[in-house]
């Protein structure tokens, strides 16, 4: 990737899967990226882009990762254990109506973490939090796993 397209993606999004445009977020930067780190990208570009663009793309980093959590074991068994429900229909207030949803099994919840530890993306509470929107969604294909044990 180069800073001039990461610079263009930050400022006017990226086309999702349907063709239409979002956010650009961490989640699609290292998947365009290839696994490359935020230190090793600013390394390569700092030297060829103006300090203004320097620091829009130090800015989305920080945004994106200085702000989250990396997850330890004990906080992957608690997301592995908690009970997630999507879906659900809703009362008369517009709050969820439990069992009315599909619960994500434990086995989705390792399919998601597996493909970001298999993509070289850090395991965080953001990038959980982007890839699980992306697997509900329909948007991410955990059957090209190559299946790394917890």
């Amino acid at each position: 990737m180069k800073a001039e397209d990461l610079l263009f993606y930050i400022k006017y999004g990226i086309n999702d899967n349907n063709g239409k445009n979002k956010s650009f977020d961490i989640f699609d930067y290292y998947t365009l990226s290839k696994g490359v780190t935020p230190t090793d990208f600013i390394d390569k570009i700092k030297n060829s882009i103006s300090k203004d663009e320097l620091i829009k793309i130090k800015r989305f980093f920080y945004n994106n990762e200085g702000t989250t959590l990396s997850l330890d074991d004990k906080m992957i068994k608690q997301i592995i254990d908690t009970k997630v429900e999507i879906n659900t229909k809703r009362d008369k207030s517009g709050f969820p109506i439990a069992g009315t949803g599909k619960i994500i099994t434990n086995e989705e919840k390792k399919l998601v973490i597996e493909y970001i530890l298999n993509h070289n993306m850090p395991l965080t509470t953001k990038m959980y939090s982007l890839a699980m929107k992306r697997y509900i969604n329909g948007e991410l294909d955990t059957k090209l796993n190559e299946h790394k044990s917890l």
